[in-house]
């Protein structure tokens, strides 16, 4: 698998999902939303990504950790995404993040 360089951008993540950018996100929401656990709050749903378009999201993952000289930014990316910090990480996941910001909200 490909694993994309890191090229640091000028903090487009940090507009791409700004409070503004996620409340007028146009991405229509998924209709169907599985509980996985109630008592943890654990919902899941299908966001349309192939298995290329996940394996993307998760290299430029990696990448990001890599630039950063270590595992921590990956963890936080896996929580939260990370989108903000990393430009490029916010580019890849644009799309299932807004997926996601539209279902949920």
């Amino acid at each position: 698998s490909h694993v994309p360089r890191v090229v640091h951008y000028f903090n487009h993540g940090a507009r791409i999902f700004s409070d503004e950018a996620i409340l007028n996100n146009k991405i229509d929401p998924i209709e169907e939303i599985v509980c996985l656990s109630h008592s943890l709050g654990i919902y899941v749903c299908e966001s349309g990504l192939s298995a290329s378009e996940c394996r993307h999201i998760i290299d430029v993952s990696e990448a990001c950790a890599a630039s950063a000289h270590g595992w921590s930014s990956y963890t936080y990316a896996k929580q939260t995404l990370g989108c903000r910090e990393h430009d490029m990480l916010a580019f890849a996941s644009k799309k299932p993040v807004m997926t996601a910001c539209a279902t949920i909200g």
